[in-house]
């Protein structure tokens, strides 16, 4: 893993387990680069609400969110908001509200 991506993720300010920061998009897909390297399935890129957002899940099946801290506009009709990915709770679970 690159020195520099290691360094991106790590902040001990963030709220909730399993999320984690990096600071822009170019970091995101640097991070989707290693992980297809290693050959760990993840959601690739997805477009969030307010930012990018790439899950996985980690050797222990835990589902790992790292989001960018770089924004775009404010547009929840362009957001990958129905990717399967983004409904994994912690526990790597599919949690889907749909009825």
């Amino acid at each position: 893993m690159p020195q520099n991506l290691v360094a991106a993720t790590v902040d001990l300010d963030v709220p909730l387990p399993g999320h984690l920061p990096v600071p822009a998009r170019a970091d995101l897909r640097a991070w989707i680069g290693h992980l297809d390297a290693l050959g760990v399935k993840n959601s690739g890129g997805l477009r969030g609400i307010i930012g990018w957002v790439l899950v996985f899940r980690d050797p222990d099946g835990l589902a790992v969110r790292l989001h960018t801290r770089e924004h775009h506009e404010f547009d929840e009709a362009r957001a990958d908001v129905d990717s399967r990915w983004l409904r994994l709770s912690a526990d790597a679970e599919v949690v889907d509200a749909k009825p």
